[in-house]
């Protein structure tokens, strides 16, 4: 639903996303930046980030966009029907979607992921975080 491309996910279109992808499942990294050009793959690598951690090392994640409203849109348009497209995420939600996977806050079966923005102070503290995934 997300993409002109449909299915498992193939990188001989974008060959460049695979070592950031290796390496965000590399234990040694603690860190990564990145920088991206406008429709080159930065939301495939992002939707497979976390595919990773939800599937593969689950722990708090904090998503942090620049304001409230691209919060809600990328968790609305792009993240929940990945999760609830892709077997093997839509696994991890316990309960009925609607309940488990609000705009700003997923509850899975052994993790959190929450969406917080840089306007608001109040959207970021207060949560035990393990990842966190800043966008600009």
């Amino acid at each position: 639903r997300t993409s002109g491309i449909s299915g498992k996910l193939r990188l001989d279109i974008t060959p460049y996303l695979r070592f950031p992808l290796e390496k965000f499942s590399d234990p040694q990294v603690e860190r990564m930046g990145m920088c991206f050009g406008t429709q080159s793959g930065k939301t495939t690598f992002l939707e497979c980030a976390i595919g990773y951690i939800i599937d593969h090392d689950p722990g708090p994640t904090m998503f942090l966009r620049p304001t409230n409203s691209e919060a809600q849109d990328f968790s609305r348009d792009r993240m929940i029907p990945f999760i609830l497209d892709c077997p093997s995420l839509a696994r991890h939600v316990v309960g009925r979607y609607e309940d488990d996977l609000k705009p700003t806050e997923y509850r899975f079966d052994r993790m959190t992921l929450r969406y917080a923005w840089s306007q608001s102070e109040v959207s970021v503290r207060g949560h035990p975080i393990r990842y966190l995934i800043i966008i600009r």
